[in-house]
């Protein structure tokens, strides 16, 4: 973890930033998108995706942990690719995972246009293996021609297995009749009024086309004293434009119902807002919610922010706080739309409404995730235990989770308190294993290495006699190895010239080191390991597995505060080594997570033999603690002639969520 001499300077740290409010941000986001949409990936990150925000023909993306802190990854979209059709006006992507890859629906403008038409657009499909692309088109030609323009793609994946495809048919050269219409040409206004409408359509399996017809889903009210006129029509009604637009067609499902968010309005003025429709069918037919709209400007109430519109639907890390991602404008950001996170619910009787805009500070959701550092995780009789070191008070013992499949987690509270066994504070890197019948928890306290015991995976673990194996170092960051050759091993870290890492044999009643069997295992030697050239160097948190007769160590390397935190492995013959690192050093950093402080970990077989890698990270970019714990899948690449490497796959990280 890190030396004595650094600990009131963290001490002084961990009170500082645990001062701050977690979890909090201010509307706008720095991100210029219209049209945004975020995709939450199975692995829990997040990828926001939009219109503009300085793409050439194409589309870039941003990618954040927590929805919060976004990181641009750059173009992900080329409108050149190899089968690409489009020419121009690259507008609305929304990206889409299934089956291991990632679906880019958008719309373009068609190369194919012999009538010249000013509005050409279409619908297209790229496919990625990773959510920042490259992205290719799936074909030389968008989806369809339904015989007029189209924009604003957002698919459906039904629980029958079937794939709807929605879309708004443009203005362009739609003319409509309506009292509205007839209402402005009698004031002299406009001779005609064109209308965008919303249709949905079923979808191929394979994305290459549709099956039967679209099916018109909304429209603009036809009839002046429809409730939804005066809030749908304020572009003819303000004198701004011969047009009205139903687009922007956002559909989810909530219980037994299809809730439908789209925009009308001018998309360049003030007045774009978004109200919502509900169906028990995809395909409709689709009512016109009563309380619409339920997101619109605010500058009538003293706000700054205007054409609000264009939004998707996401959840918070939490798994269970709805947010509306739209984009708006500001009277500090002018024509340049950018992006409003906001909390929008469903009450019980099934009213939807959205908490916004608000442009303040705010908490995005209460903070659920497990915010436990040095993370270890056991399985036992059908239940996954996390354990680690707790986030705000690290001097009074170590806490569990419990989970049945790793999404879910409860808390159980504390399994070890102070009292109870060897320690006063610093209660550190705990790891869990089954021994003769019995539960143990190796663990630091007070800078030393103890081991406690219980009957069942929640504790209470406890020591008959509350001592801490006997070193003439302080040591921390212990794990206990059970060899095939029946020997068991102490990996720790020694804290003497450095954070080094050690292995010494342990006596079966695990009471005690065998001290002539001390060995030095690992140290700092290679560049990613002392990124800031510090005089303290450091390498910690072992985990050993053994593969095809080799033996594996997992450490991490620099100080935990340190953004380069991370995580490499070296191997060897022998559970005592000599270990040679790896040349493919680190394989978890936030070079490929995209997060700070990536480190200290532990690996678990899950139930189906898939392994995995249970570590922690930083809380944001700016504030180290409480650090917040994640999980990877690891894998080994066998190559010619030479030992299985061992990967970490960057696409399965995610965040765990009580």
């Amino acid at each position: 973890m890190h030396k004595i001499v650094l600990l009131s300077l963290f001490c002084f740290l961990l009170g500082n930033v645990n001062a701050q409010d977690a979890g909090t941000y201010s509307n706008p986001l720095n991100v210029q998108f219209g049209d945004p949409y975020i995709l939450r990936t199975t692995g829990g990150k997040y990828y926001m995706y939009g219109t503009g925000a300085g793409a050439e023909n194409g589309f870039v993306a941003y990618s954040s942990g927590d929805l919060i802190n976004w990181k641009r990854e750059g173009q992900v979209y080329y409108g050149n690719n190899k089968n690409g059709w489009g020419e121009n006006s690259y507008w609305a992507p929304e990206v889409y995972e299934r089956n291991g890859k990632y679906y880019l629906f958008y719309s373009a403008q068609w190369k194919v246009n012999p009538g010249k038409d000013l509005e050409n657009f279409k619908i297209g499909v790229a496919v990625a293996d990773q959510p920042t692309g490259p992205f290719v088109d799936l074909q030389d030609k968008p989806v369809f021609d339904p015989g007029y323009p189209i924009i604003d793609a957002n698919v459906l994946f039904a629980e029958d297995g079937r794939t709807y495809l929605y879309y708004s048919r443009c203005c362009y050269k739609h003319p409509v009749e309506s009292e509205v219409a007839s209402w402005a040409r009698e004031k002299g206004w406009f001779n005609e009024v064109e209308e965008s409408w919303v249709y949905g359509v079923e979808m191929k399996p394979d994305f290459s086309g549709v099956i039967g017809e679209p099916v018109l889903l909304l429209r603009p009210p036809v009839k002046m004293k429809d409730p939804q006129a005066t809030w749908e029509s304020q572009s003819v009604i303000s004198k701004e434009v011969n047009r009205r637009w139903t687009e922007g067609s956002c559909i989810f499902k909530k219980g037994d119902t299809y809730y439908m968010m789209y925009s009308a309005n001018y998309f360049g003025g003030k007045n774009y807002a978004v109200g919502y429709a509900t169906a028990k069918n995809p395909l409709g037919p689709f009512t016109k919610a009563a309380n619409n709209p339920v997101l619109q400007k605010n500058t009538a109430t003293g706000g700054i922010v205007t054409g609000t519109g264009h939004n998707s639907v996401t959840y918070a890390p939490d798994g269970k706080t709805m947010l509306c991602v739209y984009h708006g404008r500001t009277s500090k950001t002018g024509d340049e739309r950018v992006v409003f996170i906001d909390k929008m619910k469903i009450a019980k009787d099934g009213i939807l409404t959205v908490e916004g805009p608000t442009t303040g500070q705010q908490q995005l959701a209460t903070t659920t995730n497990p915010l436990l550092a040095d993370p270890t995780l056991f399985y036992n009789e059908g239940k996954y235990y996390l354990y680690g070191t707790v986030g705000k008070n690290s001097d009074s013992g170590f806490k569990a989770y419990s989970s049945v499949d790793k999404i879910a987690w409860k808390e159980e509270g504390y399994v070890l308190r102070k009292g109870e066994s060897y320690g006063t504070k610093g209660f550190w890197a705990p790891q869990i294993f089954k021994y003769q019948g019995k539960f143990y928890m190796a663990y630091t306290a007070n800078e030393h290495i103890a081991i406690a015991s219980a009957n069942s995976p929640l504790g209470p673990f406890t020591q008959k006699e509350q001592k801490p194996l006997e070193a003439p170092v302080r040591m921390i960051d212990p794990y206990v190895y059970f060899d095939p050759s029946g020997k068991i091993y102490l990996y720790h870290v020694r804290l003497q010239n450095g954070n080094r890492i050690f292995v010494a044999e342990l006596g079966k009643d695990l009471s005690a080191i065998d001290t002539a069997t001390v060995k030095e295992c690992i140290s700092a030697s290679q560049a990613w390991e002392d990124t800031k050239k510090v005089p303290w160097k450091v390498t910690e948190g072992p985990t050993v597995i053994k593969q095809d007769g080799l033996y594996y160590m997992t450490y991490s390397a620099n100080d935990f505060r340190n953004p380069d935190y991370a995580i490499g492995y070296a191997t060897a013959a022998s559970p005592i080594g000599p270990w040679t690192k790896s040349n493919s050093n680190p394989i978890i950093s936030r070079k490929n997570i995209g997060i700070n402080g990536t480190g200290h970990g532990d690996i678990l077989l899950d139930t189906n033999g898939k392994m995995l890698y249970v570590f922690h990270v930083h809380f944001s970019d700016t504030q180290v603690a409480p650090r917040r714990t994640a999980i990877i899948a690891f894998q080994f690449k066998k190559g010619k002639n030479k030992a299985a490497e061992l990967m970490a796959l960057p696409n399965t990280f995610r965040l765990l969520n009580e």
